[in-house]
C-alpha cells in the first residue's frame, strides 16, 4: 500500500476486534466516537493521515448490518457475541478482517477498481490480520461452558 505502515504489528488487529465486540447496548454516538478516536490514534502512530479513522468509521457503520446478516435474522441489540462457538468466530473474523483490509486498500487508492487489482495483497493482509484477531478472540473472549458453570 502507498501510505500504510504498521508501527506495532499487533495494534491494528486488536483494534479491529474491539470494533466488533464493542457492547451493543452502548449508544451509537459513543460507538462512532470510539471508532473515530481509536482510528485517529492509530493514524497518529503510523502517520497515515486519517486512513484508519475513515476505515474504522466505515466498519462501525457496517457492523450492525454485518452482524445481522451473518447471525440470526431476528438479532437485535441484545445479540451476545459470547454465544458464538469457536467455528463461528473463525469464519466471521475472517470475513471481518477481509472487509477491513478491502476498505483500507480502497480508501488508500481512492478507487475500488485499483484496490481490486491488489486482491492478492488484500488476501494476504487479511490472512495476517485474521490470524492475530483469531488468537485474541479465542484466548480472551471464548470461555468454554465448563468455565461458565464453575467447573
Amino acid at each position: 500500500m502507498n501510505n500504510v505502515g504498521y508501527v506495532i504489528p499487533y495494534i491494528p488487529h486488536i483494534y479491529i476486534l474491539l470494533l466488533l465486540i464493542f457492547p451493543f447496548q452502548a449508544d451509537t454516538k459513543i460507538y462512532l466516537l470510539y471508532s473515530f478516536a481509536t482510528g485517529m490514534i492509530l493514524d497518529f502512530l503510523s502517520g497515515t493521515g486519517g486512513l484508519y479513522a475513515l476505515t474504522s468509521l466505515s466498519l462501525a457503520g457496517l457492523r450492525q448490518i454485518w452482524l445481522r446478516y451473518f447471525t440470526d435474522k431476528r438479532a437485535d441489540k441484545s445479540l451476545k457475541l459470547s454465544q458464538w462457538n469457536p467455528w463461528q468466530w473463525i469464519w466471521r473474523l475472517a470475513l471481518w478482517s477481509m472487509l477491513f483490509e478491502f476498505l483500507l486498500y480502497t480508501y488508500d487508492f481512492m478507487s475500488i477498481s485499483q484496490a481490486l487489482t491488489h486482491g492478492r495483497d488484500i488476501l494476504m493482509q487479511s490472512l495476517y490480520t485474521w490470524l492475530f484477531m483469531l488468537v485474541y478472540a479465542l484466548l480472551i473472549l471464548y470461555k468454554p461452558e465448563q468455565q461458565n458453570r464453575g467447573l
